[in-house]
Order: structure tokens, then C-alpha cells, then sequence
């Protein structure tokens, strides 16, 4: 059994899975990324990346972000 198949069976309350599809369902790229990354520190690296050019149109929210 993969690492991805084990975290599968983890079980979650109903409101924990209710949010979480919430989460997925405005944001496939972030759903995307957490069922292809291979790892952690992949999903944190993609993530990262996403929300980095996601801000390159906000300034001010970028700076911030980087402050």
C-alpha cells in the first residue's frame, strides 16, 4: 500500500470532511496539487509557488507577503 493510500483511509469527522470539500471545490488547482505532489515538502514547495503568482498582481498584498 502507497503512503497516498494509507492517508486515504485516515479517517475525518463530517464537518472536518464537509470544509475540507468546501476548500477543494473553490480551489481545483490547490486539489490538483495535493493529489500529484509526490511528497510534503513537494505540496509546500507547489503551494507556494501557486500562491506567489497568485500575489504578483497585488502589489501591496505581495510585499506583504514577503515582508
Amino acid at each position: 500500500m502507497t503512503e497516498i493510500e494509507k492517508l486515504d483511509r485516515i479517517a475525518i469527522n463530517v464537518q472536518s470532511h464537509k470544509l475540507l470539500k468546501i476548500l477543494l471545490d473553490e480551489n481545483p488547482q490547490l486539489e490538483e496539487i495535493l493529489r500529484s505532489s509526490k511528497n510534503e515538502t513537494e505540496v509546500v514547495y507547489r503551494i507556494r509557488n501557486w500562491i506567489e503568482h497568485s500575489l504578483k498582481d497585488r502589489k501591496n498584498t505581495f510585499q506583504f507577503y514577503h515582508a
